[in-house]
């Protein structure tokens, strides 16, 4: 029964790579094999799923989801042009926004709660937002600063508050 188990998954996988858009299609049938097949038992399907999980990922995605439609990561573009000087300043200062929102919320919620905000600021300044995208390193986040200096990547910028911005 592991052995099926086991391929069964494998195969599911495999299913989802080849064909990405029906992931749901792919992993709802493959739940419907277990039971059926008696891998998972139905009548102690309850004690199976680890609802604490599900609940937090719902509940991360309620909050990210009421965070972009309520417009907040282009007021935190608008706040964090106003207050920076350059790109790089701005760039550090998203660094200390991801990290603040990280000690308070888990790390998938910070991502998926940053990466607006930083979408939103390029988006402003007609940038490419390749060189500016988090990434994680022993749980904190930097940012990238690929040739925040160089002019001809960076010219002179207006932000929302006509306030000049420059690399």
């Amino acid at each position: 029964m592991k052995i099926f188990a086991l391929i069964l998954f494998i195969l599911m996988y495999v299913l989802m790579v080849v064909w990405p858009k029906y992931r749901p299609l792919w992993s709802l049938g493959t739940a419907v094999v277990f039971l059926l097949a008696g891998v998972l038992p139905l009548d102690g399907l309850g004690s199976v799923i680890n609802w604490n999980v599900l609940m937090m990922i719902a509940g991360t995605m309620l909050i990210v989801h009421t965070f972009i439609a309520s417009q907040m990561p282009n007021l935190l573009a608008d706040l964090l042009l106003e207050k920076s000087k350059n790109v790089l300043w701005v760039t550090i200062l998203m660094s200390l926004f991801s990290g603040a929102i990280s000690a308070l919320i888990d790390n998938v919620a910070t991502v998926l709660m940053v990466a607006p905000v930083g979408l939103a600021i390029c988006r402003k300044l007609n940038r490419n937002p390749v060189p500016m995208i988090p990434f994680r390193t022993r749980g904190r986040f930097f940012c990238l600063v690929i040739r925040s200096y160089s002019l001809s990547l960076c010219p002179r910028i207006k932000s929302s508050s006509d306030q000049q911005l420059a690399c």
